[in-house]
């Protein structure tokens, strides 16, 4: 289930053009890994971030969990044209523009519906600024 999750998020993150083959995933940590201080930007890195148990149901003998997966993006962005006009076009357009892509269809291919969870600046570097988005969505698991 979580591997079809990130899967699809990343397609989905894949789709915005200015992230086009610049879209990661690792398990998830509470550090800015070395790599996204040195990457060119944008790009965005996916993490694994926790599931949870929300339900579980028991049918024709078979138990059903329900767990919220949540996920968490890296969303590094240039940053030195620290203009209101370059946050505006740049940075709060990109960051749009992911969250629309995820947002598009609402269906997830695995299970349920994507819920954007939030977004803050994570990391500042002279070169780069780091956002993390937050995404999370149902996963069913069958036992």
């Amino acid at each position: 289930m979580i591997s079809e999750l990130i899967t699809d998020l990343i397609a989905k993150l894949n789709s915005v053009p200015e992230l086009t083959n610049k879209v990661g995933a690792q398990l998830g940590g509470t550090d800015t890994d070395a790599a996204m201080v040195e990457a060119p930007v944008p790009f965005a890195w996916v993490l694994f971030n926790n599931a949870a148990p929300i339900d579980s149901q028991m049918h024709n003998g078979r138990k059903y969990a329900i767990n919220q997966v949540e996920f968490v993006v890296m969303l590094a962005i240039e940053y030195g044209l620290d203009t209101e006009e370059d946050f505006i076009l740049n940075h709060l357009s990109l960051i749009d523009k992911a969250v629309g892509a995820v947002h598009a269809s609402e269906e997830v291919t695995y299970a349920g519906l994507w819920e954007f969870t939030g977004v803050f600046l994570h990391a500042t570097y002279p070169n780069r600024l780091i956002y993390q988005l937050g995404f999370s969505a149902n996963g069913h698991y069958t036992f």
